[in-house]
């Protein structure tokens, strides 16, 4: 037992380590999303770094028309590719729990999701950056 709980200290501290020696600096990005006018009442948020751009994909959840990727640690400086996904709040209420469940209808157009061009830089120096997403048709 003392055996697990001394791999378990040391594996946390190189993870601690590692984030802090080499990991990509992050910021926290938080703002607004709406789409002709209305916020966007539930959706997901994915910054995707581009080629030169090191990091992992940064999502943050869209409640109610505000995001923020603070529960992901931040986003990695850098510049990213941004999708956007927005759905119909009384569809996934009504939807049942589980795996094997047909992925939600899309409220936006594919150009803001799977064919987006919306680019974020993130640049370094910063805790905190606010970006707003105002979509339209």
């Amino acid at each position: 037992m003392a055996a697990l709980g001394a791999t378990l200290i040391v594996l946390a501290g190189a993870l601690h380590g590692c984030n802090a020696r080499g990991g990509p600096d992050r910021v926290i990005v938080s703002g607004k999303v709406s789409y002709n006018g209305q916020p966007v009442h539930e959706g997901r948020l994915r910054f995707i770094p581009l080629a030169e751009t090191t990091g992992p994909v940064s999502i943050a959840f869209i409640k109610d028309g505000s995001y923020s990727t603070a529960d992901a640690g931040g986003v990695p400086v850098g510049h990213h590719r941004a999708e956007i996904l927005a759905y119909d709040p009384a569809e996934l209420a009504s939807r049942q729990p589980g795996f094997g469940q047909p992925a939600p209808r899309q409220l936006l157009p594919a150009k803001y999701n799977k064919n987006s061009q919306l680019s974020v830089e993130i640049a370094a120096g910063g805790k905190q950056l606010v970006h707003d997403f105002d979509l339209e048709r």
